[in-house]
């Protein structure tokens, strides 16, 4: 199951779903061969934010990463499966869903600069689906319960404060404009 999701991290899809990133208007020379931090950075060019700029260590994306990786290595693995599965990947496709919406009211996108957002719209269902068979297996007794509870929260209060800070200074640069 994960190494299915790291090939397709790396563009390596197989023809079914290349087809269906086609029927979803997704040129195969979009995303074939192109790893998604390329995809990630193109999308950032395609709505002009400079994406070369070093990451800050106290930014909330850099919290994130940083919180994500300390559970995913310290913890128990049905933790890491739970923050994976539960707590990103069965909720990414709803997200990109609503932020290509606010994309799309931007404006001024080309088509190929937003396979980023389409394709994880798209795929990560099939991943959530497979991540929560997985999940199922480690949710036979209690301590993997518990351990995949604790990593769906982690990466959902992960995730939470990533947008609350983004949504906060949002707002404060529009009050500030004002």
């Amino acid at each position: 199951v994960l190494d299915e999701n790291k090939a397709e991290e790396v563009g390596r899809y197989d023809e079914e779903t290349l087809r269906e990133l086609e029927d979803a208007g997704l040129r195969r020379e979009w995303v074939a061969g192109i790893p998604h931090p390329e995809l990630f950075r193109r999308f950032q060019r395609g709505i002009g934010v400079e994406s070369d700029t070093a990451v800050d260590p106290t930014s909330p994306v850099a919290r994130w990463r940083e919180g994500l990786l300390h559970l995913i290595q310290t913890d128990h693995p049905a933790a890491a499966v739970g923050a994976l599965g539960l707590g990103t990947e069965l909720v990414v496709s709803r997200m990109y869903t609503t932020v290509l919406r606010g994309v799309d009211r931007f404006g001024g996108i080309r088509p190929e600069d937003r396979t980023f957002l389409v394709l994880h719209a798209l795929v990560d269902d099939a991943h959530a689906v497979s991540l929560l068979e997985l999940a199922a297996r480690f949710a036979v007794d209690a301590e993997g319960r518990a351990a995949l509870a604790r990593g769906m929260r982690a990466a959902l209060d992960l995730r939470a404060a990533f947008w609350d800070e983004l949504h906060e200074h949002a707002t404060t640069a529009q009050e500030n404009a004002a």
